[in-house]
């Protein structure tokens, strides 16, 4: 959930009503105290989704999950956990880096500590298919957005890394 930047635009844009969860406290806070800031209302739900218990949560239209599942060495449990907050008939959205070709050769030489934290096969769309028949999805669009980005070569992650490997 945290910062909540494309919930904030989902918000705006569509005129969806937002919730967040995240695993973190200070995320929660921050996202919180954005979404006052942008006069947005916003439901923040304080949870481990794998290890808390998210049956009070409600089901969703929408669920969308930005840079989560690859960081997880079987990503199976991570989507049925997403799946189970979406009502029936909603949408499942998946958005996670792409670390392959250009990006893996670069993030080898300049950031191998980060590519090792990263699931490269949840990154290869043809892979996908797995879990698509196993939970019975349909899918309506699947492939690459964006284009090469040399952010991720910067220090600007250092913030987050740090936090998960302490």
């Amino acid at each position: 959930g945290a910062p909540g930047g494309y919930l904030a635009y989902m918000a705006r844009k569509f005129g969806y009503n937002i919730s967040a969860m995240d695993y973190s406290r200070t995320g929660c806070q921050k996202t919180f105290q954005n979404f006052q800031i942008l006069g947005i209302p916003v439901t923040i739900y304080k949870l481990d989704i794998l290890n808390d218990d998210i049956s009070h949560v409600p089901q969703f239209d929408i669920v969308y999950s930005l840079g989560l599942i690859e960081h997880f060495f079987d990503p199976l449990p991570i989507i049925e956990k997403h799946i189970s907050l979406i009502k029936p008939n909603g949408l499942m959205l998946f958005g996670l880096p792409c670390f392959l070709g250009l990006n893996k050769l670069f993030l080898k030489i300049l950031k191998p500590h980060y590519l090792s934290w990263h699931n490269l096969c949840t990154m290869d769309i043809s892979k996908w298919k797995l879990f698509e028949e196993k939970f019975g999805l349909v899918t309506l669009f699947k492939g690459y957005v964006g284009s090469w980005e040399p952010r991720i070569y910067m220090g600007i992650h250092n913030c987050f890394l740090d936090k998960i490997k302490n």
